[in-house]
């Protein structure tokens, strides 16, 4: 397998798919490298955006690569473990998260509620969006709407 942690590895998943079983996706990396963003540097820590197109669209590529040869994707690092994030990255196809212990009963929580339909379509729907921004304002009411029972609307 390969871990995907810099965007010219992303961008090359499709070359890489026929040799690798898996690919594992950095996010903590590949983000801060996609955004040229040093997530620990207070000065610019506050650009580093988990839901920016830019890192939503290549993450995007590198599932449709792997889906194209048959090359499951999976997502390591902080972004997993954040339940909307959470939902995007299956909604975008991604078939494994890892995340700390102490995050993993909030994103089953969430992922759990969220049918695999609805989280495709709020992926699709995050990828047509411009800003990071947006993406979160939107995910952040659908799924308080997916979320909420029926009776209570």
């Amino acid at each position: 397998g390969v871990t995907l942690e810099v965007p010219s590895a992303a961008v090359t998943a499709d070359l890489l798919a026929p040799d690798v079983d898996f690919f594992t996706i950095g996010t903590n990396d590949l983000i801060q490298y996609l955004l040229a963003v040093d997530r620990v540097d207070p000065r610019v820590s506050s650009l580093y955006e988990p839901l920016h197109p830019a890192v939503l669209r290549t993450i995007a590529g590198v599932v449709a690569a792997g889906a194209a040869s048959g090359v499951p994707v999976s997502v390591c690092g902080e972004m997993a473990s954040d339940p909307l994030n959470a939902v995007v990255l299956v909604g975008l196809g991604v078939l494994e998260l890892s995340m700390s212990p102490s995050a993993i009963p909030r994103v089953k929580a969430v992922l759990r509620g969220v049918a695999a339909e609805e989280a495709r379509r709020l992926a699709a729907a995050a990828l047509g969006l411009s800003t990071a921004a947006a993406i979160e304002v939107m995910l952040r009411r659908e799924l308080a709407r997916a979320l909420t029972p029926a009776s209570t609307r």
